[in-house]
């Protein structure tokens, strides 16, 4: 009898302990399970930014927030600096967080941003490549920087003179003759995450190489060929696979962006199985 006394006392302090637990405090002991449904629920509208994952590498992800704001570009810095924002999964910024955007002004295609000093404690090569990805759009085509009103072309040991896409992400070297290679990079999109890498290669036709990172069955045995005319591409494709939504978009974006192409054609045996131009898009 005392033992089953004793037992729902305890179950008793148990059960009042679990209610004082702060939310936090239980979020970061048990985990934090909060699922799509609910994490929408609050925040119904999503900002696309550059964080990085756990492999250390910059990956294109979603931040959710209540609502897209009027000054959008205020607005995602904050969530750069992981002021703002929710995500579904677990990421890191290279930026200094104490870091502060005191000004900024879009003048053709060109954003100048104006930071305060905590900004020259970040990362370096990273967080620039993290700004460049997170800002440049069809309206932004390159980014200049400012520490309290002064221009700067070093970051934390890196030297740079203009910030844009061109300068890569995620650099991998796969040749030892870097002067003499070629670049690529190769946008892929796997779900709603964007995982791009700039490879610096050797002696390879580039789009054998795009071919070889997206479409590697197909690379592995040679079943395909291709035509490049003026703007355009098409690919033969020896099967009648379908393709899918990730693959599609990865094909697209990698080839627009390396190649300059808007017409892009992917043919299987007896059907296409992509296609863009000016009047389909993406």
């Amino acid at each position: 009898m005392k033992k089953k006394i004793i037992f729902l006392i305890l179950l008793i302090i148990f059960i009042i302990v679990l209610f004082l637990i702060p939310k936090d405090t239980y979020k970061k002991i048990f985990g934090n399970n909060t699922s799509d449904s609910v994490l929408n629920e609050t925040n119904n509208e999503s900002i696309s930014v550059y964080m990085v994952d756990e492999n250390n590498m910059l990956v294109g992800v979603n931040a959710y927030v209540e609502s897209i704001e009027e000054d959008i570009i205020n607005q995602k810095f904050d969530i750069l600096i992981k002021e703002t924002g929710v995500f579904k999964e677990k990421y890191d910024t290279t930026i200094n967080t104490m870091t502060k955007l005191l000004d900024y002004n879009l003048d053709e295609n060109v954003l100048t941003l104006n930071l305060s000093k905590e900004f020259l404690e970040s990362e370096g090569r990273t967080t620039l490549e993290q700004i460049v990805w997170s800002f440049c759009d069809d309206n932004i085509k390159s980014v200049n920087l400012m520490v309290d009103g002064e221009n700067i072309n070093c970051l934390n040991g890196f030297y740079f003179d203009k910030l844009n896409k061109e300068m890569g992400i995620n650099i991998t070297y796969e040749s030892g003759f870097v002067f003499e290679s070629k670049t690529t990079t190769v946008i892929e999109y796997l779900g709603s995450i964007i995982k791009p890498v700039t490879y610096v290669y050797y002696d390879e036709n580039e789009c054998d190489f795009i071919v070889s990172k997206l479409l590697k069955d197909f690379y592995e045995t040679k079943e395909y060929d291709y035509v490049v005319n003026k703007d355009s591409i098409i690919i033969d494709l020896q099967t009648d696979t379908l393709l899918s939504e990730n693959t599609k978009k990865s094909i697209a974006e990698t080839i627009k962006y390396n190649m300059e192409i808007n017409n892009i054609q992917i043919q299987g045996l007896n059907q296409v199985l992509l296609e863009i131009n000016d009047n389909t898009g993406l």
